[in-house]
């Protein structure tokens, strides 16, 4: 099976193309432009055939990078319990372990990689194990801190 025939990756592709930034052409060649002179600047040679094009391609992967901005609208649905009775699932734990994850460092602006354990209590409404992943995937297309921990009150 190819990867990219995945179903989960196929619909969160398209989940996240529903609120996609839009930047002009004209926007794209002058970050390339701007990219191309801090590479210049560091004696980058961008003259070869192997670096021509790495100016684009650098502003490319940086805004494929922190596409989790833009949202991701299957994280907003949520599902009424389906547990009735013993135990009582208001007080339930929901785990998601480990979810591997690629980020962008907001200090250096460099990749790093890690290794997210999710999980929340379920009260009277629950989401689908998988949204915690999708959750991961999101909040890892930003820029994030190495060491950074959320949480929120759901």
């Amino acid at each position: 099976m190819n990867i990219l025939d995945d179903a989960d990756d196929l619909e969160y592709h398209a989940a996240m193309k529903l609120q996609t930034r839009q930047i002009s052409d004209e926007q794209f060649h002058r970050f390339e432009g701007y990219a191309s002179e801090i590479f210049a600047a560091f004696e980058l040679d961008l003259n070869t055939p192997a670096t021509k094009d790495t100016s684009r391609r650098f502003i490319k992967a940086l805004f494929d990078a922190t596409e989790g901005y833009d949202g991701d609208p299957r994280l907003l649905r949520i599902f009424e319990t389906e547990c009735r009775g013993e135990p009582d699932p208001r007080l339930s734990q929901v785990i998601e372990v480990p979810i591997p994850f690629y980020a962008l460092c907001k200090h250096h602006a460099l990749p790093f990689h890690g290794i997210a354990y999710v999980g929340y209590i379920a009260h009277d409404n629950i989401i689908g194990v998988s949204k915690l992943t999708w959750m991961v995937r999101l909040f890892s297309k930003r820029s994030c801190c190495t060491g950074a921990y959320r949480s929120a009150d759901c």
